[in-house]
């Protein structure tokens, strides 16, 4: 949480438990209707903190006392299309499964439903929108939406992942460039494998007489294969050589490492 210590977790069955130091849990549910948590987020807003809560079935919860009360913000289950919102698996109920906000104002929130929709509100979540420029009838997928980035320095520049391919808007969202699809080897990007953030440090270093990119991170060996790369500096997706920063026999790293 921003500025202040503990912990909170969402968890299938038992809503939102709490921790100064994960020693110790309790429960804070009062309010909050479903139990099954997929997300729980905080940020700073006038007055003190917020946390949210997104639950299966798809709906959003607010605390603005550290999770000692919930509130929903019924306005997200009210969108239209909901009728359309489900999961392949049982009970086939779609989830709020992230949700991001915009650095310049906390009342900008995009949340991503799984599976079913892509909503942005500007006030706080008294009213939503859906973006669907980004879907088509030929999608593998209705609407699989899975990890919402917004680039920090330019945070009209948002990446999506799917369960059919990673996009990029310019524009908040309201227009969306494909950049894989699923006929790329990482068809089905998340998070964890196609969307890293930082600033690499590229240096030709010399392996068996020949020039390899080297990549190092906090003195240590990045052994990576090939894969997307968001550049903070442009925005731009980057499809980089193999880094190799070192031999994995000789377990050597670069001696100018950042």
């Amino acid at each position: 949480m921003p500025d202040r210590l503990g912990i909170f977790v969402g968890t299938h069955g038992d809503g939102v438990l709490v921790s100064e130091n994960g020693a110790r849990w309790e429960e804070r549910n009062s309010g909050l209707v479903f139990k099954d948590v997929y997300t729980v987020a905080s940020v700073a807003e006038a007055g003190g903190i917020a946390l949210y809560a997104g639950t299966q079935p798809a709906a959003l919860f607010k605390s603005r006392d550290l999770g000692q009360s919930w509130s929903e913000l019924p306005a997200l289950r009210q969108v239209p299309g909901t009728e359309y919102w489900t999961f392949p698996e049982p009970p086939h109920f779609a989830h709020t499964k992230m949700m991001v906000f915009d650095p310049r104002t906390p009342q900008r929130i995009y949340a991503a439903i799984e599976q079913g929709a892509l909503l942005k509100t500007e006030n706080g979540g008294q009213s939503w929108r859906e973006l669907t420029d980004y879907s088509k009838p030929d999608d593998g997928a209705y609407r699989d939406v899975h990890q919402v980035l917004l680039l920090p320095s330019r945070p009209d520049t948002v990446f999506m992942t799917t369960g059919v391919g990673l996009y990029r808007s310019s524009d908040g969202g309201d227009h969306w460039e494909r950049l894989t699809g699923e006929e790329f080897r990482l068809a089905y990007p998340d998070h964890r494998c196609a969307v890293r953030v930082w600033r690499p440090v590229k240096r030709p270093i010399r392996v068996s007489s020949v020039k390899k990119w080297a990549s190092c991170r906090r003195q240590e060996c990045n052994l990576r294969r090939q894969r997307i790369l968001l550049d903070l500096k442009r925005g731009n997706m980057l499809t980089r050589p193999p880094p190799q920063a070192c031999l994995v026999a000789r377990r050597e790293c670069l001696p100018a490492c950042p």
